[in-house]
């Protein structure tokens, strides 16, 4: 069998059997004598691979030039018969053809990789630094004033929790706002000095505005157009009044109460402001500027103001007989064709020096049981009509 083993390396080597390479077998102790065929010449070159593998028992592999030519030569011990080596010659240009024939190939199959690694690596960086981004965008709003804007990414990992816990932020910060411009300046100031819970006598001065005849606007103009037209009436009242000093208390419906709070002012000024402001939305109707006619009433007491409500749902207002004054003033006002700015005796008398007033006559106030005198309020003295 050895013998047989041995004839058929020779066949290999010898080129008899073509499979591209050539098998050489020796003993590890005579492996001068190695039969190399047609390699003959380039026997020092074998032996010198030959004794290496019989002196270590490692393989070896190298490239080396064979009869002009390069090969690849690898040389190990044999796994069933340890005592013989094996050499093995590979022409190295059947290789070199062969990854010459796929070069192309490889570059293609080397560019594709390369590409799809930036394609993935492109969508990684896009989903890292898109909420980034926004965030950035969202912290710019934020810096001014506009706290409207939300990222709305749905995700689990670390940047979805921050982006939720910025929308969850600036969902907070718009309601703070809202809250702010719904609650008057009187009521943040209860708030913030830890009187959310107290109430207080305080003089004020209270001017109540409504539009006459408002159910016959209602029965007469499509819902979109007299909402529309009304929220152009408040917004102009609200102008003036915020332009004189004065805080919106309510509004209900057509009806708006405000109130002239003397906190860091006297009476005498709240009171001036009052009328100045009533006088200038009457003077707003008169010159086209308001969609609807006003009525108005104005009056000055004592009320009582602070938070009134259940739970949760409290609101910041006054009450008092003064209110209910400057209320019938101003339903009086209504059924007047023309100069429907009407205030009450105390009123006039303490402005009296700056705007011209006329009386209107005594008349039944509902809910009083003597009849008050009520004036029409000019815009100054010797003056007979009302102006901006």
């Amino acid at each position: 069998e050895y013998n047989e083993y041995q004839n058929s390396l020779k066949k290999h080597g010898s080129g008899e059997i073509d499979s591209g390479f050539r098998v050489f077998a020796t003993e590890k102790s005579a492996y001068g004598t190695i039969y190399l065929g047609k390699f003959e010449a380039d026997r020092n070159i074998m032996k010198k691979y030959c004794g290496y593998v019989s002196l270590s028992n490692l393989p070896v592999s190298a490239n080396v030039k064979v009869s002009g030519k390069d090969y690849l030569l690898e040389a190990v011990s044999g796994t069933d018969l340890s005592t013989v080596t094996i050499l093995t010659l590979a022409d190295l240009s059947s290789i070199k053809d062969f990854i010459s024939e796929r070069r192309y190939i490889f570059y293609f199959a080397m560019f594709m990789s390369a590409l799809l690694i930036l394609m993935i690596a492109n969508s990684v960086a896009e989903d890292i630094l898109e909420p980034i981004k926004k965030l950035t965008y969202g912290m710019t709003r934020t810096n001014a004033g506009d706290f409207s804007y939300r990222i709305g990414y749905e995700r689990s990992d670390e940047l979805g929790v921050l982006c939720q816990s910025f929308d969850r932020m600036m969902r907070g910060l718009e309601e703070k706002k809202m809250m702010g411009k719904m609650l008057s300046g009187s009521a943040q100031k209860e708030t913030l000095h830890g009187h959310a819970n107290a109430s207080r006598k305080a003089d004020c001065v209270l001017l109540y505005v409504g539009i006459p005849d408002f159910s016959g606007y209602m029965a007469k103009m499509p819902p979109a157009v007299l909402f529309e037209d009304l929220k152009h009436h408040v917004a102009y009242i609200a102008g003036v009044i915020s332009d004189e000093g004065g805080e919106i208390d309510k509004i209900i419906g057509d009806k708006q109460l405000i109130a002239f709070h003397p906190d860091s002012r006297s009476l005498d000024e709240c009171l001036k402001s009052a009328c100045k402001a009533a006088l200038r939305i009457s003077g707003g109707e008169a010159m086209g500027s308001l969609p609807f006619p006003v009525a108005q009433g104005i009056s000055v007491g004592t009320v009582v103001t602070g938070f009134l409500g259940v739970g949760e749902k409290r609101d910041f207002t006054v009450i008092g007989d003064t209110v209910n004054v400057a209320a019938r003033i101003e339903a009086f006002a209504e059924k007047q064709r023309f100069e429907r700015c009407l205030v009450s005796e105390d009123v006039y008398k303490m402005v009296s020096s700056v705007y011209k007033g006329e009386l209107l006559g005594e008349v039944e106030l509902k809910g009083k049981s003597e009849k008050m005198p009520v004036y029409i309020l000019y815009l100054l003295k010797n003056t007979g009509a009302v102006y901006i």
